[in-house]
């Protein structure tokens, strides 16, 4: 983001971004467990650069935004591989994919579940922490059941 314009643009190539976020999200991983911790990273949620800029009165479409969502959605996969061995995240992208309320869902993704096409609104960020809660209970649980193995 250029702070003084508060513009989101994307100023790396896409590619030297992803190779770099698996390599940390590895990085963390192994650090982690390294002192008995076992993280969970959690997926990235769809977001909607142009719709932001707007906000700003930024009116130029400089993000492809498709374009972006495809490689948020590649980083995810890279996520729960990292994760199966030890944690599941919750996939925050369903309740944007699988909306049955729209025929035009990259429409309905920006203005039913964001206030900003970056931020999440009220209803969706309650939904989101709750998964997010019952994830947490659900390790915490296994991690005290005497018959569970990591």
């Amino acid at each position: 983001m250029n702070k003084a314009t508060r513009e989101l643009a994307i100023n790396e190539p896409l590619g030297d971004v992803a190779d770099s976020m698996v390599t940390l999200f590895n990085e963390v991983t192994r650090i982690s467990k390294d002192h008995g911790i076992s993280p969970g990273i959690l997926h990235i949620p769809p977001i909607f650069p142009n719709t932001w800029n707007r906000e700003q009165e930024i009116y130029h479409d400089n993000v492809d935004e498709i374009k972006l969502n495809e490689f948020i959605k590649t980083i995810n996969e890279s996520i729960t591989q990292i994760n199966s061995k030890h944690y599941t995240s919750p996939i925050f992208a369903i309740d944007f994919l699988t909306s049955k309320r729209s025929h035009n869902k990259r429409k309905h993704m920006k203005n039913m579940h964001t206030i900003d096409g970056v931020h999440l609104n009220q209803t969706l960020s309650q939904k989101w922490l709750l998964q997010i809660m019952k994830s947490v209970a659900l390790k915490l649980y296994n991690c005290s059941n005497p018959n569970y193995v990591f």
